[in-house]
């Protein structure tokens, strides 16, 4: 699925369950979210937009839903993010996956596994809910001062202030045995079985067992500047817009295409691989059986890319400045840290907002090794504040 610069959305790949049938009179997108069969865009002015398999209306957010900020899904289900630092959950509620616990407030991320959630708070606490058949939902001992989530199928991470990871859940594969000595982590990513760490000196560092294909991290790769987790493969993005790939390569998703460059994103579904160029155009590998691989006709100017199991999509936006993602954002204490890949030579303003509607600029910053770096100082128990970089 691609989001595109007219903020329309093109769907492609398995279309048995409706989850490719983009709503025709669908634009505004800022951002959009994909599961097994069913998708989700947010629009400008916070609504939500689905699609897809509804048999237990995890294609239907509640009615009159504004607000949004950001979203994830689960395999049946979907939490999304609002401005206020309030949580909305929808779908499937076989595991009270879709019941957010009364009072749940100052809320700045969300994670969804199969049928878990977890929500960052303010003070760097969590919250989970929903399926606890691993323990997924319990939480270790003394666990604080968290500065990001991640939810995999069946187990949760959280990176601490500190640069410490922890893990708990489901262990069968080792996915919760974090490597003793693990600090100086910038980033974490999970996929169905493994867990992962980007770490301040840009490698990397994966952890799972009894699977000796998917998490040996190749030999000497550096420079990482994020990272992604499939069901049983992994993919990182390297400063100089390369991408290298390992694991499970039954479909080829570890087969990345030769002289692929230029990537500023990357993605992981299940059995394919996505890599968004700076030009907005983006390249895919991996299973072919659903047309996961069959470009609609005319597809350009992509700011944004998601993939499911059987089926892709990306976003865009109008035609103004180009923006640079972020691949590392670390709250440290009161300071926010933020580190991007961008063109050598270019000027970028720093803009923030707290709804993603209005924006303010911050700071200007020339590149000239190919990495911006930002601070920012929000004031104590101010809101949830949203970064971005725009050409000046």
């Amino acid at each position: 699925m691609a989001l595109t610069t007219n903020g329309t959305v093109l769907a492609w790949g398995y279309t048995g369950c409706g989850a490719t049938d983009v709503p025709p009179s669908l634009s505004n997108v800022v951002s959009i979210a994909s599961a097994s069969c069913h998708s989700l865009a947010v629009k400008a002015d916070g609504t939500i937009i689905g699609w897809g398999d509804d048999n237990s209306l995890q294609s239907s957010p509640p009615g009159k839903l504004m607000g949004v900020v950001a979203m994830q899904l689960g395999v049946q289900h979907g939490v999304a993010l609002k401005g206020d630092g309030t949580v909305v959950a929808w779908g499937d509620n076989s595991y009270d996956q879709s019941i957010v616990p009364a009072g749940l407030t100052n809320v700045v991320a969300v994670a969804a596994g199969a049928w878990h959630n977890l929500a960052l708070k303010t003070d760097g606490t969590i919250t989970t809910w929903g399926a606890n058949i691993f323990g997924q939902l319990i939480l270790p001992p003394g666990l604080s001062n968290v500065v990001a989530i991640a939810g995999g199928g069946f187990h949760s991470l959280a990176l601490r202030n500190d640069g410490t990871v922890l893990a708990w859940g489901e262990s069968e594969n080792g996915e919760t045995n974090v490597p003793p000595g693990l600090t100086s982590v910038m980033a974490i990513a999970a996929g169905g079985g493994i867990s992962l760490a980007l770490k301040s000196n840009a490698t990397v560092v994966a952890w799972r067992e009894n699977d000796p294909g998917q998490t040996p991290v190749p030999r000497g790769l550096t420079n990482v500047i994020s990272v992604a987790a499939g069901e049983f493969h992994t993919l990182a993005l390297k400063a100089d817009g390369t991408v290298v790939a390992w694991g499970i390569n039954d479909y080829g998703q570890c087969n990345v295409p030769a002289g692929l460059t230029n990537v500023i994103e990357i993605k992981a579904a299940s059995y394919n691989s996505v890599a968004m160029k700076n030009d907005g155009s983006f390249v895919v590998w991996g299973d072919t059986t659903s047309g996961q691989l069959q470009f609609p006709i005319g597809l350009s100017n992509v700011i944004s890319v998601c993939a499911a199991s059987a089926f892709l999509a990306a976003m865009f936006t109008d035609s103004s400045p180009v923006q640079s993602r972020f691949s590392n954002f670390r709250p440290n204490n009161t300071t926010v840290e933020l580190n991007a890949l961008a063109e050598p030579g270019q000027t970028y303003e720093l803009e923030t907002s707290t709804n993603l509607l209005s924006w303010q600029n911050l700071s200007a910053q020339t590149n000239r090794t190919g990495w911006l770096h930002f601070t920012d100082n929000p004031t104590a128990n101010s809101p949830a504040r949203f970064y971005r970089t725009r050409l000046r």
